[in-house]
């Protein structure tokens, strides 16, 4: 369990960056997200990956339609997470640009069900709500990609607009760690300074 204030401080911040996301731009959104899909498809450690997992972006999250081109282009395997209605919980499915979705749970667009289950990624990119530069991320509160990515032996990188870096984030138990962030700014490597909270 988490104290009850951390509880309080997670929550705090993904009200004030979620409220801030509402009042995004599109066209700040496709400029922004332009130029960080640039960093990350620039990310050397990219090239030698043999499967990437990648989210489909929502509507004021960092986008990923150029780095799902960039990949295909350069004939990459991609996969993308899909719900699996049997386990309550998401996994991975092949997807190529221009392939069939469909819309999951809670309308979030993903592979259509005839998609092959995917071979882990060695690289994923992660959505986040906030993320400090210790690797720590914060999502919407469900748990799908801590979950997800509980057993993950990939590089993750969590994908952000520079104003969802936050300085300190209360970290909890079952947070998977960002071993990457990418912003429109540039990309990082984290570096861990805390470890999570018993």
């Amino acid at each position: 369990m988490q104290p009850p204030e951390q509880a309080r401080e997670r929550a705090r911040i993904r009200a004030s960056i979620a409220a801030r996301r509402r009042q995004l731009d599109p066209a700040w959104v496709a400029a922004v997200g332009a130029a960080l899909q640039g960093h990350a498809l620039a990310w050397p450690p990219l090239a030698a990956a043999r499967c990437v997992g990648l989210y489909l972006a929502q509507a004021h999250e960092a986008p990923t339609a150029e780095i799902a081109a960039g990949l295909a282009a350069n004939k990459a395997v991609l996969c993308v997470p899909r719900w699996r209605a049997a386990a309550r919980a998401y996994e991975w499915a092949r997807w190529r640009p221009g392939a069939a979705l469909r819309a999951g749970p809670a309308a979030i667009a993903e592979p259509a069900r005839r998609a092959p289950p995917a071979v882990p990624p060695d690289v994923v990119f992660v959505p986040v709500v906030a993320v400090d530069r210790a690797g720590h991320r914060l999502g919407h509160g469900a748990g799908h990609y801590d979950r997800l990515l509980a057993d993950s032996r990939a590089v993750h990188v969590a994908l952000a607009f520079a104003f969802q870096v936050v300085p300190e984030l209360p970290a909890a138990p079952w947070d998977v760690p960002m071993h990457w962030l990418v912003t429109e700014d540039g990309a990082a490597e984290t570096t861990p300074s805390y470890e999570p909270q018993p």
